[in-house]
């Protein structure tokens, strides 16, 4: 007994008995050509905006920080400070996860850029983690206090 399934536009005649592990492979295939490969230029710019996206979050919370220098030991002013950093330790994670998931194009460009040392997917999964406790912490103690991170 066959039955039929269409992966990009190619049709293939498998048993049932089959049927899964035939479209497991053939899609684990089909999406192995489009694992989020990117040529260097569009490498470059998303990197480029997610490092600038973190810089003016982090001047940002500088900013506000010297703004309520004069008013640090106020609850709203304390507030109001750890929002920011919430906002820019959210970034940082959102960079991060870029990275990881074009390792491959970051130590590319890494090389492009001069830098030859390969970056090791372990420590970039521990650097995020890191900054990932990081969050968690902030986002708790917003909670505690009924802010949320910006």
């Amino acid at each position: 007994m066959q039955t039929n399934a269409y992966v990009s536009r190619v049709h293939i005649a498998v048993t049932k008995r089959l049927k899964p592990t035939v479209l497991l492979l053939a899609a684990s295939l089909y999406l192995s050509g489009y694992s989020y490969a990117m040529d260097d230029a569009q490498f470059e710019q998303q990197h480029q905006q997610l490092l600038q996206d973190a810089y003016w979050a982090q001047v940002a919370e500088h900013q506000l920080k010297e703004k309520l220098i004069d008013q640090s030991d106020h609850l709203a002013a304390q507030t109001a400070i750890q929002q920011k950093v919430c906002a820019a330790t959210a970034l940082e994670l959102k960079y991060y996860d870029f990275v990881i998931l074009n390792l491959r194009d970051f130590n590319r460009y890494r090389n492009h850029q001069g830098f030859h040392k390969i970056v090791t997917i372990e420590k970039l999964q521990q650097d995020r983690l890191d900054v990932q406790h990081k969050y968690e912490t902030l986002k708790q103690s917003l909670n505690n206090r009924n802010a949320t991170c910006e």
